[in-house]
């Protein structure tokens, strides 16, 4: 049979005690949550666009296509350069074009080819920040401890 927890230090939340792991995972989930956000709210622009169910489902496939695409190259990048270089310069990429995406949008002038371009250029980041591991944290759960290599 597995132990309880003896301690509350012992417990699920205890890595949250700590304020780096709580601001990386903050950081992340609303990320994650932006991400999210902008897959339905691309999906929506492109069925209001076209009602061809291929041009909907393409949002998902520019969306999710830098996974297969940039993984293999993001990480040697991450291992070659320094990572907050190529962090910064991953999220101006994507800052790039979802300042574009709202723009043109914003102007009326997005078309369903423009959608996706711009779907994947501001989604591609997400991977590299991936590769990157800007903050490459270790928790060990049951000492509650927290390292990193990366210093700020």
């Amino acid at each position: 049979m597995t132990d309880l927890p003896k301690s509350p230090a012992d417990g699920i939340a205890a890595p949250l005690r700590h304020s780096v792991f709580r601001r990386i995972w903050l950081a992340s989930l609303l990320s994650n949550l932006g991400l999210l956000i902008q897959a339905v709210g691309a999906a929506w622009a492109m069925t209001q666009m076209t009602s061809s169910a291929d041009k909907v489902a393409l949002v998902q496939t520019a969306l999710m296509l830098p996974v297969m695409l940039i993984s293999m190259p993001a990480g040697a990048v991450a291992d070659m350069y320094d990572r907050r270089i190529v962090a910064l310069v991953s999220l101006s990429i994507a800052l790039a074009g979802a300042t574009a995406l709202t723009v043109l949008s914003w102007l009326g002038q997005v078309n369903p080819q423009i959608l996706l371009a711009l779907c994947f250029v501001a989604q591609e980041h997400q991977l590299r920040l991936l590769c990157v591991r800007v903050m490459d944290c270790c928790v060990d759960l049951r000492g509650g401890k927290i390292t990193t290599r990366a210093q700020f």
